[in-house]
């Protein structure tokens, strides 16, 4: 069997182009770039030396660069723009470091001096000038690097204050003491005047012994001692009373017709004034003479003497 095949008119199918797309990136390019914080040390005159605080905690920097494209859509060409750079500054750590002076004080005790003042008694004292203590400052200041935070001290010139020495005063007087040495009376006999009468010679004065103990003083101690008293005497002068002692003579006969003659004398005692009498008696010559001795007591009479 035969078949016969026909060819028919030819058709054209058309398929459109679909255009190719490439695609390019153009996303910018970001860099951070990290700038370091730096430390710096300030002084605290405040806080003692070395010791240290942070005042302000540090933040790092950054540099933000961004690069951006263009694309040219014809030929494909990518093109970098110029890069732009942001810079956020770091905050720079700052760390407190102490700084305050240091001072050391020794203190220099005041010294007392004595003075005597001999217008006042010996147990006498006063302050007559307030003593004052004394001293000697030494003072270290410090600085501080601000870079590396060492800590530097500077001995100063140690300040100096002298003391003011207190003053007291010491009574140093003179110790006077008198004595009285009292006078004494004396009597004496006085033959021109009658018995009892008295008259004073001599009035007299009491006599005495001045004895004078001076003062000395140590003026590192104030101790008062004592010198060697001296003495001075004035002799006392006796009080002279004259005693009328004058002899009495009495004439008389007795029974027998004789001449009597009675011869009083009188002692007196030179301690007391007492006028003690004797009296003699004689006779006359119409008679043998004889001599008879009799004491009469004398009465005794007291008269108001102003001595």
């Amino acid at each position: 069997m035969t078949v016969l095949l026909t060819a028919n008119e030819p058709t054209v199918v058309t398929t459109p182009m679909v255009q190719r797309v490439v695609k390019v990136g153009t996303k910018p390019k970001v860099s951070v770039t990290n700038v370091p914080y730096t430390v710096e040390y300030e002084a605290d005159p405040e806080a003692e030396a070395g010791v240290s605080s942070t005042k302000v905690t540090g933040v790092d920097g950054k540099v933000t660069t961004t690069t951006t494209y263009t694309f040219n859509s014809k030929t494909g060409e990518v093109t970098a723009s110029e890069p732009t750079s942001v810079r956020t500054e770091p905050v720079n750590e700052v760390i407190s470091v102490g700084s305050k002076p240091s001072t050391f004080v020794v203190e220099q005790d005041y010294e007392i001096s004595y003075v005597g003042d001999s217008t006042k008694e010996v147990e006498f004292k006063e302050v007559i000038s307030k003593g004052v203590n004394g001293s000697t400052t030494y003072t270290t200041t410090y600085s501080v690097n601000p870079k590396t935070g060492e800590v530097t001290s500077t001995e100063l010139t140690p300040v100096v204050v002298t003391p003011k020495d207190e003053v007291v005063s010491v009574g140093t007087k003179p110790s006077v003491v008198v004595t009285s040495i009292p006078r004494t009376v004396r009597y004496v006999k006085d033959l021109e005047k009658a018995k009892g009468v008295t008259t004073v010679s001599v009035e007299g004065s009491d006599g005495s012994v001045t004895t004078t103990t001076t003062y000395g003083i140590n003026y590192y101690t104030g101790e008062v001692t004592s010198d060697t008293p001296t003495s001075v005497k004035v002799p006392a002068v006796d009080k002279v009373v004259m005693v009328g002692a004058k002899t009495e003579v009495v004439s008389s006969k007795d029974d027998k017709g004789r001449d009597v003659i009675d011869t009083t004398t009188y002692s007196v005692n030179p301690n007391t004034g007492e006028v003690t009498p004797s009296t003699i008696r004689t006779y006359g010559t119409t008679k043998e003479p004889t001599v008879e001795t009799r004491l009469v007591p004398a009465p005794v009479r007291y008269e108001k003497g102003f001595f």
